[in-house]
């Protein structure tokens, strides 16, 4: 019996120095029938001559750039490439990242023992130029994913999750998101489909570089990022005071005044504002007395700290 396929599915935007040691990691896979779809951002370095290399040697690999019709940025790359996969199995990975070579098969012992499994996640490590392994994510699960998120126990890193394609039916990647698209994206995997059956096996298959050019770190003046942040939050807030999940609506109405006040200090005025005056969680007076501070931060330095206080 053939094992199934993984499709790997690879965003990337000028990260050509780190790619060819991701792709690497993916050649040293023990599990291996996986096709890997590296989608380009538009690159201005040699990542397609290097790409181009690698399939040249194995015909798992795939490139593609990003249409000229869809918007910038890794969500539509992810997108994209999930389009084009072939897979049973879906893993989206990072083009700065590296594998173990165990990554993919550990999971599939999962899936292959219980075909009733959807998802299954593992930890993983952070890594700095000199190669140095840092704190660990993901090393257990309580059976509750929303509660371990609530509690600060896990991370919806995309890079985690092996999750079987029939599962995804339409969701996908908010391409309008700048930042916090991975939490948007499992968020609402997570709470559309009932009953998902997800497994976790507390083993490090995979380490996250650290380097100071990382997506997070780049600027943020008009405060797209910030402002996705926010979005964000607010829709986790929506759900759980809609299903009045006490500590859900604790925890994130303090992610949306934490964000509020990062857009402050950012000197995003407007958009402070506007999401202020939409954000239903305050009395009247609370949102006046929110907007006093906003205009004390403007004039006199003073004032975003008060957010804080709810």
């Amino acid at each position: 019996m053939n094992s199934p396929l993984v499709s790997i599915i690879i965003p990337t935007y000028n990260r050509a120095n780190f790619l060819r040691e991701t792709l690497n990691s993916i050649l040293t896979q023990t599990y291996k029938n996986w096709e890997c779809i590296v989608v380009d951002d538009r690159s201005t370095d040699n990542t397609n001559q290097i790409v181009s290399n690698y399939i040249e040697q194995d015909e798992r690999f795939k490139f593609y750039v990003r249409p000229c019709n869809r918007l910038r940025g890794g969500n539509a790359a992810r997108n994209y490439g999930f389009e084009k996969s072939q897979g049973d199995y879906i893993q989206w990975f990072d083009s700065d990242d590296i594998m173990f070579p165990d990554y993919l098969q550990k999971r599939m012992d999962v899936f292959n023992d219980n075909s009733r499994v959807d998802i299954v996640f593992a930890a993983f490590t952070y890594f700095d130029k000199q190669g140095l392994q840092s704190r660990v994510n993901n090393q257990s699960f309580s059976g509750n994913i929303l509660d371990d998120l609530i509690f600060g126990k896990l991370s919806f890193s995309p890079l985690s999750y092996l999750i079987k394609r029939k599962v995804l039916n339409d969701i996908t990647f908010d391409e309008n998101l700048k930042r916090a698209q991975d939490l948007d994206f499992f968020f609402r995997l997570f709470t559309s489909i009932s009953n998902l059956n997800i497994q976790h096996i507390p083993i490090i298959l995979f380490k996250v570089r650290k380097h100071a050019i990382s997506i997070s770190g780049q600027s943020d003046k008009k405060g797209a990022k910030l402002n996705s942040r926010f979005i964000v939050n607010k829709r986790i807030l929506d759900y759980f005071f809609q299903k009045k999940h006490l500590s859900g609506i604790h925890k994130f109405k303090k992610q949306c005044l934490r964000e509020l006040r990062r857009l402050l200090i950012n000197k995003n005025y407007f958009l402070v504002f506007s999401n202020l005056w939409v954000f239903n969680y305050f009395s009247c007076r609370k949102r006046v007395y929110l907007t006093f501070c906003l205009l004390s931060q403007i004039f006199i330095g003073r004032g975003s700290e008060k957010f804080l206080d709810n």
